[in-house]
């Protein structure tokens, strides 16, 4: 029983004077305290769908680290109606990026959606969907921020979108893939 006492009181003051001369340890990667944010907001994308400039509305949000790096969620869509065919197109996914110069007035980021969506085209009057396809999407895009507020940006940016699945009557995935412009208002502690 004597020793058990003394093994455990030995062991206790060792792990007591340990956790007071704590030292960082030297490793190969010295990650640091990390900084945790996050952003969210919504924008439009003008962008060409079968040879027709079209509107996309969109949301997005993230969770910033360090001010730079971020992971989160996107999607775009909109209805509307090309060559006489009313149709409705949706897409999202996880968005990931990365922010240059990040406490810069005006910053740069990279950012892409890899995801998946859905297009329908409706023919009679009533709305009722005559044909429904789900695509892949992949979208890298380039954007400017400019600091507006402590809280605020307002972006500008241009994105390519790559589709692969859509095959109905009217629309292949050709027919949705292409460049986009965009603008968007952000909120969020960057």
């Amino acid at each position: 029983m004597r020793l058990k006492n003394t093994v455990l009181v030995l062991i206790s003051t060792l792990l007591f004077m340990g956790t007071l001369q704590a030292e960082e340890r030297d490793t190969l990667f010295q990650i640091g305290a990390i900084d945790h944010g996050g952003f969210g907001g919504f924008g439009s994308k003008v962008s060409r769908l079968n040879g027709e400039t079209q509107t996309l509305g969109g949301i997005k949000g993230a969770w910033l680290l360090n001010k730079q790096y971020y992971l989160g969620f996107a999607g775009y869509g909109t209805h509307d109606e090309i060559a006489n065919t009313k149709y409705g197109m949706g897409y999202g996914g996880l968005l990931t990026g990365v922010f240059f110069k990040p406490k810069n007035l005006v910053r740069y980021n990279l950012e892409m959606i890899i995801g998946g969506g859905s297009f329908a085209e409706y023919r009679d009057h009533h709305q009722s969907q005559n044909e429904v396809d789900s695509f892949f999407v992949f979208e890298p895009a380039a954007n400017v921020n400019l600091a507006l507020a402590k809280y605020v940006d307002l972006s500008f940016g241009a994105s390519y979108r790559f589709v692969d699945g859509i095959d109905l009557a009217e629309f292949q995935s050709s027919d949705i893939e292409g460049w986009s412009v965009s603008t968007s208002l952000i909120f969020g502690t960057f």
